[in-house]
């Protein structure tokens, strides 16, 4: 197939799920091996790699930043201090651990193996976004509540370090059942003897 053909096919709107890649690679051929499948998928997720690892870059460098700057330029200890510098540690978790193991799988959406890095993976994104989240309810309830109540005692650095911890229990009880739930399973392609492993 010339790249014109090709190109013509991935601009036509053509491809869906797994019969684009019949149309794509022009399944008469009984030879197809699942690494060129694999192949075709990566090209296809070409935009969403680059993606990832521009926000893998930028938030790495961004967070190490943030942990430099509210870690060792501000002595003193504040609410405010603690919640920036927990949302810097998980962003850090999230983009070190969870964006290159998430590019992993975008080079190998057919041919991924592993089931305990399936099930690790799973569970780390969902750990990372579930606590951030808390953490920034917490944070706004923080702020509420300083608005509202503008004359009662400022939240403490040992408060606030303790609903961090609370908002990491949170996320750990809503983020397990990824564990059990994901795992790495046979999946029909539409082509004949091949079968891929996904999760």
């Amino acid at each position: 197939m010339n790249s014109s053909s090709a190109t013509s096919i991935f601009s036509s709107g053509a491809l869906k799920c797994h019969s684009w890649i019949t149309q794509y690679l022009n399944i008469s051929r009984k030879d197809i091996t699942l690494e060129e499948l694999n192949s075709v998928f990566v090209l296809r997720l070409l935009g969403g790699i680059t993606f990832v690892s521009l926000l893998a870059v930028i938030g790495l460098v961004g967070n190490i930043h943030v942990i430099y700057i509210f870690g060792w330029k501000f002595a003193k200890s504040t609410d405010y201090k603690v919640f920036v510098l927990w949302l810097g540690w998980i962003d850090i978790a999230a983009t070190s651990v969870n964006a290159p193991m998430l590019l992993y799988y975008l080079f190998k959406p057919l041919t991924f193996e592993s089931d305990f890095l399936c099930k690790t993976f799973r569970f780390l994104q969902y750990l990372c976004a579930i606590c951030s989240n808390c953490a920034l309810v917490v944070i706004a309830i923080n702020r509420c509540l300083k608005i509202l109540r503008p004359l009662r005692l400022p939240t403490t650095p040992i408060t606030a370090k303790r609903n961090c911890g609370i908002s990491l229990v949170i996320a750990v009880c809503l983020s397990w059942p990824a564990i059990p739930l994901f795992s790495v399973v046979n999946s029909p392609t539409g082509i004949e003897g091949v079968t891929v492993r996904i999760f």
